[in-house]
């Protein structure tokens, strides 16, 4: 009996061991996926944007951030200058019903400019519950604050909206939302070419007598012809018409 408790006591040390490796190999993981660096090499004056768990980064200057959990805070270097991220708010809530309930927001596009050796963090205000999350989320609010000097930088924000008049139909290559500011439409300016071509043909037009005179003589062919298939009493009202003019 003593043996065989010895045995079930190694097994259970050697089972916790494993689990415990295991911890720590997820763990590692989690901290490596964490953390984003934007470029190449060593960079002497970089710059550190950090987010709130709450917070997801899916883009920086339309680069793709990968997936990440709810709850995980992330660290991403870049270089200094102006940033576009498109963020958004994301939480877990369990409400009296036991069941976990997942709050998103729109997506929102962010522009700030980072400026070299600082350190950023990306926030919003204290949500407490369910009821709160919910209203933040049709308009979320977010801040950016220099750690440094303890300021909140200027930055632009604009929330999306949603891309389709008819969000039931749903495609899988049909984005869920866009943003107004990438709706520009612009429009094209004719070539030098094609408006002197214009100007050319307008001149040419007037300033050739052949082709005048052959319009004219066009004009009064269809006069002619109508006055052949004009009534006897149109004739006559189009004889007092010219009396008159």
């Amino acid at each position: 009996m003593y043996i065989k408790n010895k045995c079930t006591e190694k097994m259970l040390k050697r089972l916790m061991v494993v689990l415990m490796g295991v911890f720590m190999m997820l763990s590692g993981c989690a901290i490596i996926a964490s953390k984003h660096k934007l470029y190449d090499g060593e960079v002497a004056n970089a710059v550190t944007i950090l987010s709130s768990p709450t917070i997801q980064v899916t883009y920086i200057d339309n680069q793709d951030m990968g997936y990440s959990f709810i709850g995980q805070g992330k660290e991403f270097s870049v270089l200094p200058g102006e940033h576009t991220l498109i963020i958004e708010y994301a939480d877990f809530w369990s409400p009296a019903t036991g069941e976990d309930e997942k709050v998103v927001s729109r997506p929102v596009k962010l522009t700030f400019t980072a400026e070299p050796n600082q350190t950023y963090e990306l926030s919003h205000e204290g949500l407490v519950t369910l009821e709160s999350s919910k209203l933040f989320s049709k308009k979320p609010v977010f801040f950016v604050k220099n750690i440094v000097t303890d300021n909140i930088v200027d930055a632009i924000f604009e929330v999306s909206a949603p891309k389709s008049f008819f969000p039931k139909l749903k495609f899988e290559s049909t984005p869920e939302y866009q943003f107004t500011s990438d709706s520009v439409v612009v429009i094209p300016v004719p070539k030098v070419s094609q408006v002197t071509a214009r100007v050319e043909n307008s001149v040419e037009a007037v300033n050739d007598p052949v082709k005048e005179v052959k319009e004219n003589a066009g004009r009064v062919e269809r006069l002619q012809k109508l006055w052949a298939r004009a009534t006897q009493d149109e004739k006559t009202i189009f004889l007092q018409w010219i009396t008159v003019k």
